[in-house]
């Protein structure tokens, strides 16, 4: 949420007709964000304020800290966190990067927010199968929920274009090492592969999730530990480089909501080998190599062999960025403002 948040001012300001923006920050460490980061040295209408205070607080006492009311108004709120910071007296408008289970304490909430006093009215999200799962286990109302398209070409600014890299091909699987990814079944996939004679290396990119010991004893009992890597604190700014020397993104995951992993991918070219999961297939198409869940290793060795063909066909990496071009965050921001623009007419 804080790339979705960063991005989305980005292109806001941006716009032939920018809306006024008022930035409301939270928290008490360092302000880590520079204004150029997003696009306000350029602005029009923008005001940031920032409040260095535990968000806890906020909660405890929101007639205190009535975001309005600080912002010195505003005709809606566009939020990104479910429970804070407090507002009162203007319609609101959460994005959501992910669907809660119903009963957990995530969904509870939720739940009690969009309902009851100082209700939040609308949810914004980048998948049709969110859209449909928060109709269905949130009793959302269809012309609450709306769907946007994510952005993916944040990476694009800041990529050089080198040469290919020599070597064999990258493999690169992104995130921390939790469980939900099964990358310590990517690794046994990886010996299967290489065990074919298929040239490749692959890359871990995350910090330690709760998998981390399971993910490293499959690393060190690799018979192909020389090729694995395993980036534990990896460098936004590094990203750009490492996405653009990548063959094929694995993209492993048992729930997500939005696509925007794999079109990062898309966006440089590189193949994706990614979860059959709604969000994924909607955005993805036929362009990607999506297997189901519970796929042995074997089967997964397959998919990355597939997937390292399709990195190697010119035609198929002009179909990957040509479909990422669609999901830009100007498109974003274009379809945001307009969820607005009908949020304030209705309530008008």
């Amino acid at each position: 949420m804080g790339r979705y948040a960063r991005e989305l001012v980005r292109a806001l300001v941006r716009l032939e007709t920018p809306p006024a923006l008022r930035l409301f920050d939270v928290g008490p460490g360092p302000r880590t964000l520079p204004a150029a980061a997003l696009g306000l040295p350029e602005a029009g209408d923008v005001r940031r304020l920032r409040l260095p205070l535990p968000r806890r607080l906020l909660a405890a006492a929101p007639w205190l800290f009535d975001a309005p009311r600080l912002l010195g108004g505003c005709d809606l709120f566009h939020r990104v966190f479910c429970d804070h910071p407090p507002v009162r007296g203007v319609p609101q408008v959460l994005a959501l990067a992910g669907v809660p289970r119903p009963r957990s304490a995530a969904g509870e909430l939720l739940r009690a927010r969009t309902a009851g006093r100082h209700a939040i009215g609308d949810v914004v999200v980048t998948s049709r199968h969110a859209r449909d799962l928060l109709r269905e286990d949130f009793d959302l109302a269809s012309d609450r929920v709306h769907q946007v398209r994510v952005g993916c070409d944040h990476w694009n600014r800041e990529r050089v274009a080198r040469p290919p890299a020599p070597g064999p091909p990258v493999l690169l699987a992104l995130g921390a090492t939790d469980g939900r990814r099964r990358h310590a079944a990517l690794v046994s996939a990886f010996g299967r592969l290489r065990a074919r004679g298929i040239e490749a290396r692959l890359e871990f990119c995350g910090r330690r999730g709760n998998a981390a010991g399971e993910v490293a004893a499959a690393i060190s009992g690799s018979p192909w530990r020389e090729e694995i890597v395993w980036d534990q604190a990896p460098r936004e700014a590094e990203m750009p480089e490492r996405m653009a020397r990548t063959a094929v993104l694995v993209h492993l995951s048992d729930d997500e909501h939005t696509p925007v992993t794999p079109l990062e991918a898309f966006a440089a070219g590189a193949a994706v080998v990614a979860s059959a999961l709604p969000a994924f297939g909607e955005a993805l198409g036929d362009e990607a190599t999506l297997v189901p869940a519970g796929t042995d290793p074997d089967g997964l060795a397959d998919a990355l062999a597939a997937a390292l063909e399709d990195a190697r066909d010119p035609g198929g990496r002009g179909r990957r960025r040509a479909l990422a071009g669609e999901f830009t965050w100007d498109a974003c921001a274009r379809e945001t403002q307009s969820v607005w623009r009908r949020v304030l007419a209705r309530e008008r």
